[in-house]
């Protein structure tokens, strides 16, 4: 039996040699937004520079007459960088473990025995290998970090959440310590965020600003909700799923983000309340592969005997104006 890494090994471990079902049940995945919903995709294959000004202020004053003129004080164009680096994922498969299983019978005969990818089996990696590549993408998206220990997030690039916590007065507006988020305390919380935000992103159309947030807050929000007679009009399903506003803007729940904090708080941080008042063109995912359509390269190798699965790709992340986003975040 191959002792190589797999995508599946094989840990059957029953007696019974009956009629056997060869389907094989796949864990549904946790979902996670798109992330085109959060950022704005662009091509960059390994730096780019993005300028911006902001608005001119007081520049009216007494008309001076006679003499020479004084002018008005100008602005500074500022730059963010945006620095996209290399992303692989890579699995290896021997179909040796699977002989003697209900499952072996299904792959060719001889020498495609190893090589054949069809059946059941395969059937449940190539859904595993799909799942896996979008719940990654959100993740570095979400949590990559430069400072990071773990190889599984010091990948050459800072994501949305490292970024925000390390950009100082840009965008910051509350670390707090909760000591819960009941439905008597959750609107509070929204209605500061929502307050918080910079005059000229109050100006801007409802539609294009959410609220994303872990699911505890958006708990808390929906059990407030319900509690209310009128929250038939501010509940709704989508896609199946039940989704809220508050002041207008849609609150999106992102379970994605509570689980890897709880897992993985050495690098996400300990922070398990989270909330992102945003709009989505105020954020840069840099790629060279367009969202959606990494693939996977997949080969057999003949000489180990096994298959190979590979999708490499630049990714980096980048928000543009610190006057289009608000965040606030802390600990239950």
């Amino acid at each position: 039996m191959a002792t190589t890494p797999a995508i599946i090994t094989n840990s059957i471990s029953y007696t019974y040699t009956g009629p056997l079902a060869t389907r094989v049940l796949v864990t549904p995945a946790l979902e996670t937004p798109e992330i085109t919903d959060i950022a704005t995709p662009r091509m960059v294959k390994s730096k780019e520079q993005l300028h911006w000004t902001a608005q001119l202020g007081k520049t009216a004053v007494s008309g001076s007459g006679c003499g020479t003129l004084t002018p008005a004080t100008g602005i500074s164009l500022t730059n963010r960088q945006i620095i996209t680096d290399t992303v692989q994922i890579y699995f290896e498969q021997c179909n040796e473990q699977w002989r003697g299983t209900v499952f072996g019978d299904q792959f060719a005969a001889g020498t495609a025995y190893d090589s054949d990818r069809s059946g059941d089996i395969q059937e449940a990696i190539n859904q595993l290998i799909r799942d896996n590549l979008r719940q990654e993408m959100f993740r570095l998206f979400s949590f990559a970090d430069t400072t990071s220990a773990s190889a599984n997030y010091n990948v050459g690039f800072n994501g949305l959440w490292p970024t925000l916590l390390a950009s100082g007065g840009d965008s910051i507006f509350a670390n707090t310590a909760y000591n819960t988020l009941s439905s008597s305390t959750i609107v509070a919380e929204l209605t500061k965020l929502v307050n918080a935000r910079p005059a000229v992103m109050k100006q801007m159309p409802l539609d294009r600003q959410k609220i994303y947030v872990t699911g505890n807050v958006f708990e808390a929000y929906v059990q407030y909700l319900t509690s209310q007679a009128w929250n038939e009009s501010m509940l709704r399903m989508e896609n199946g799923q039940l989704r809220a506003r508050f002041y207008g803007i849609d609150v999106v729940p992102v379970y994605a983000w509570d689980q890897w904090i709880a897992a993985d708080s050495a690098t996400t941080g300990t922070t398990n309340v989270r909330m992102l008042l945003t709009m989505r063109e105020n954020h840069v995912l840099g790629y060279d592969v367009a969202p959606g359509n990494e693939g996977f390269e997949t080969w057999f190798d003949p000489n180990t005997r096994y298959q190979k699965f590979l999708t490499r790709f630049q990714m980096g992340y980048q928000y543009i104006l610190p006057d289009f986003q608000v965040i606030t975040y802390g600990t239950i």
